[in-house]
């Protein structure tokens, strides 16, 4: 076997993350914002489902999701993202100005 051969689900992950005092990240790539299956296309995990299943922060390629110039967004619960807003690296990668939680 080569490539992607395997996943683990968030929701597996999540009791793990919990006993550990782990943030629970996931990765959705291009990240689907709504279920497309009801137009024939093939379902592909969407944000919610991510949320739902136990993520503390979702990331997703924003330039896949809008379109445009190359750019990620973070979705999740607050306390996780103000982390990341914290974080050192924040100032290094120069976010946007849309960021959440907004500073005060």
């Amino acid at each position: 076997m080569t490539g992607f051969v395997e996943d683990v689900e968030s929701r597996s992950l999540r009791p793990l993350c919990d006993k550990h005092g782990l943030r629970l990240l996931e990765d959705l790539g291009s990240g689907a914002v709504t279920d497309l299956s009801k137009y024939g296309l093939p379902r592909e995990r969407t944000i919610a489902d991510a949320v739902r299943d136990g993520a503390d922060v979702v990331c997703v390629s924003g330039d896949k999701l809008l379109g445009g110039p190359q750019s990620g967004c973070m979705v999740g619960k607050a306390d996780a993202i103000g982390l990341v807003a914290k974080h050192p690296l924040y100032r290094a990668l120069r976010p946007g100005k849309s960021r959440w939680p907004r500073s005060k």
